[in-house]
């Protein structure tokens, strides 16, 4: 019987490259799997992110909210108080009124990225069910978002469904692309959720 030769032992950078590699890949795991952390701990709330070949993020997600469908679209649409439905450090530097719509600045923090994103959207409403808001000018290739208010529980929660489209700048690993949304989002259902409850209390 041939008996091939013996391995000598791994040499330490190798081990040391061995464990680096397992550590990173566990890390990106870690952040890969924190998109079904919301809808495992939350079961009135899906959120499911999809990026492109191209970086575009695809999103589409449900909500049930404990208020009437006009109290949400008030929040929503409150724009000089949409600072509070998302996570500090978004500046509103300018809100005026168009034909065509609400016409608002802003300054956007990066999720785990340094700096911030400047961006001009206009938000078209048709009371109170849809609220569209598309991308003027900025610092994304694209960006639209749609909110379907629909009235549950007899009318006095909300059923919402938000899609949205989003297309960063510049090159960004789709995974840091999709976790960086659901990461915001996931934060921005939660402050919804409280401001939609003190305005209905």
């Amino acid at each position: 019987m041939a008996i091939g030769p013996r391995e000598g032992p791994v040499p330490l950078r190798c081990r040391r490259r061995r464990i680096l590699c397992l550590l990173l890949c566990g890390l990106l795991l870690a952040l890969l799997s924190a998109r079904s952390v919301f809808s495992a701990t939350d079961d009135i709330h899906s959120l499911d992110v999809v990026v492109d070949a191209q970086h575009v993020a695809h999103v589409h997600a449900i909500l049930e909210l404990p208020a009437r469908p006009e109290i949400v679209f008030a929040v929503l649409t409150d724009y000089a108080q949409w600072p509070t439905l998302f996570a500090p450090g978004l500046i509103i530097a300018a809100i005026r009124d168009e034909p065509e719509g609400v016409i608002t600045e802003m300054y956007v923090p990066r999720v785990l990225l340094p700096g911030t994103v400047h961006v001009i959207i206009r938000t078209r409403v048709d009371t109170p069910q849809q609220i569209e808001a598309e991308l003027i000018s900025g610092d994304l290739h694209r960006f639209w978002r749609l909110w379907r208010l629909m009235p549950s529980a007899k009318g006095r929660e909300t059923r919402a469904e938000l899609q949205m489209v989003v297309q960063p700048k510049g090159w960004t690993p789709n995974w840091l692309i999709r976790h960086g949304i659901e990461m915001e989002l996931n934060d921005h259902f939660e402050r919804l959720r409280a401001a939609v409850q003190r305005r209905e209390g």
